[in-house]
């Protein structure tokens, strides 16, 4: 964007003007060449079809990750956390439990050569394996879950594999994101059938050491 002048044209001013005119008119040509050339590019204009890899950039805006001790573990518990409070009011229905996380984005490339970058691409959701601790702490809270490989997902909707129980429910969590050490938002959902799905925000806080969700925000439903 921007606008190319010729220093010849803006200059430019009528041959004719009266002897005691030319110094006004000269003063006013230079001025106007300044006005104009001021903040402007001066390199002549490339041909067209003609692009350097720094015409075209791709940006991904992210907010800054907060890192806290331990991290790895502490994402563990906010998994436990969202998971007993995703189960809660499934009562002693069968809960298949699946938790992801987005991949990071890769850095700016150039494939083959070009001279154009590539462009972003798209969010991956990565399976994340939930260890049998978590299973049997879950378990041990009253909780009737399992793993989501052990389950049956069609359009119809979700069964277990063995006992072919129908009317079950995918359990989902997936991106963890650190406000502080005590505070955290958590991402996922549940999934019934393709008419019957969710997603959410859940907010958790850390008290007395132990992560517990305060509040949930819906993103989308189905």
């Amino acid at each position: 964007m921007g606008y190319s002048f010729s220093a010849r044209e803006a200059c430019t001013f009528d041959s004719t003007v009266e002897p005691t005119g030319m110094k006004a008119g000269v003063l006013a040509g230079l001025v106007c060449c300044l006005l104009l050339s001021c903040g402007r590019d001066k390199a002549p204009p490339k041909a067209a079809g003609v692009v350097k890899k720094s015409d075209v950039v791709w940006c991904q805006i992210q907010a800054p990750k907060v890192t806290v001790p331990n991290q790895k573990a502490e994402e563990w518990a906010i998994r436990r956390a969202v998971f007993l409070y995703q189960t809660k009011p499934e009562g002693k229905k069968r809960c298949f439990l699946r938790a992801q996380s987005t991949r990071p984005p890769e850095p700016l490339h150039f494939s083959n050569g070009s001279q154009i970058p590539d462009p972003p691409r798209a969010p991956v959701m990565e399976e994340v394996f939930i260890p049998d601790a978590l299973f049997e702490e879950l378990r041990a809270a009253g909780r009737k879950v399992a793993s989501v490989s052990e389950c049956i997902i069609s359009r119809k909707g979700v069964k277990d594999r063995k006992t072919e129980e129908g009317g079950c429910v995918v359990l989902i969590v997936t991106d963890i994101t650190f406000v502080n050490t005590t505070e955290a938002q958590a991402t996922g959902g549940w999934w019934r059938s393709p008419e019957r799905a969710a997603s959410y925000t859940y907010q958790l806080q850390k008290i007395d050491g132990v992560w517990v969700v305060t509040g949930e925000k819906m993103m989308a439903v189905s």
